[in-house]
């Protein structure tokens, strides 16, 4: 057996690079097309989130979030108090933010490794500025679609969440492996916009060779095909929809369906930056292939109440047109606002929670 997959391996591979001989071009092409949906649209939506995910962790934001928010965590996901910004990091965000964040938390002594390979597949999830600014506004023309999409995407995500908390036990509180004190911010900082870059280098350089990878397979254009390039690359796949012969509510489906279960390209993504952690990715699949099959439900059962709005989708165009771009960054810019308010808020309450108890220690010293 062992012998059998060394010589696929060794044939996947030698085909691979006669590929790259034969097809030039198009590998060139490929690999161009990939580099500007790279670094033009994923990465400056998803580089503010990833430092303000590591800052949460490291100023220790996450300890005072959680006694403020966290009290549906250990009820509904069997997850500590503190994964609750981790979670809305996960909402507001988009792959994979989440799994950055979970990471942290877990390497902080924040939640136990159980714990934290589920929260990694709760909270690894797309945000709103490529659901309702790319998938919505540019591909349907409808932002209201683009809303019911990632509406469903979300609750697909904590519905999927509980499932896979099922016979877990209730969280014990948690203590920090490390020192209690936060970092610094200064170094903080520092520490946030190189981890952040790393991992963007590595999202970048998944997205291109997925995006030659696709160009080198012979997919066609049918359903089958369309799912396997979105299984393969989710935002390649979420835009070939629209050149099905589909009903428009089926076609919705299968978008909400490979938005939800992210495909390999993410897969691997969140494997680069769980790397060294020792957490398993096993939970993580089968979260996603959850909440991919709840959020293709969920959409068929809300798509009758948007008739006009998906009575056509939009040809695929290179460029956003002007109103879909103002969203997606209108929403890019409103999510990430939300996100620094989370810091800077709970740092406030921290430090204010940290001079009362000084201020009383030394009322009790006198």
């Amino acid at each position: 057996m062992f012998r059998f997959r060394q010589a696929l391996l060794v044939t996947l591979l030698g085909m691979g690079a006669a590929s790259l001989l034969i097809f030039p071009t198009e590998v060139a092409a490929a690999a161009r097309e990939s580099a500007r949906l790279a670094f033009v649209s994923v990465l400056p939506t998803l580089f503010p989130f990833l430092i303000v995910a590591d800052l949460l962790i490291s100023l220790r934001v996450t300890n005072a979030a959680g006694r403020l928010l966290g009290g549906m965590m250990p009820r509904l996901f069997r997850q500590p108090r503190e994964a609750a910004p981790v979670l809305l990091l996960g909402v507001l965000s988009g792959y994979p933010v989440g799994a950055a964040a979970a990471r942290r938390l877990y390497e902080e002594g924040g939640c136990s490794t159980e714990q934290a390979e589920r929260l990694v597949a709760l909270c690894n999830n797309s945000g709103p500025a490529f659901v309702v600014g790319v998938v919505g506004a540019a591909l349907w023309d409808s932002p209201k679609v683009g809303w019911m999409l990632y509406g469903c995407h979300i609750a697909a995500a904590l519905l999927s969440g509980m499932l896979l908390s099922i016979g877990s036990p209730m969280p014990r509180d948690s203590r920090p492996r490390g020192t209690s004190e936060a970092k610094p911010l200064f170094p903080a900082f520092v520490s946030a916009v190189k981890n952040s870059a790393m991992t963007c280098l590595f999202i970048a350089a998944f997205v291109i060779f997925f995006g030659v990878v696709i160009s080198l397979l012979p997919t066609g254009n049918g359903t089958a095909g369309v799912l396997l390039s979105g299984l393969l690359e989710m935002t390649n796949g979420v835009t070939k929809v629209s050149t099905l012969a589909q009903a428009p509510y089926l076609r919705l489906a299968l978008q909400s369906f490979l938005i939800g279960t992210a495909g390999l390209s993410i897969f691997c993504q969140v494997a680069s930056v769980l790397e060294g952690s020792g957490l398993s990715l096993t939970p993580y699949c089968y979260g996603k292939l959850l909440q991919g099959a709840i959020a293709l439900l969920l959409t068929l059962l809300l798509s009758p109440f948007f008739p006009q709005d998906i009575s056509v989708m939009l040809p695929i165009t290179p460029e956003l047109t002007l109103s879909s771009f103002a969203i997606l960054t209108a929403l890019t810019v409103g999510s990430f606002l939300v996100s620094v308010g989370v810091v800077m808020v709970f740092s406030m309450v921290t430090d204010a929670a940290m001079r009362k108890k000084i201020r009383a220690q030394k009322r009790n010293d006198l």
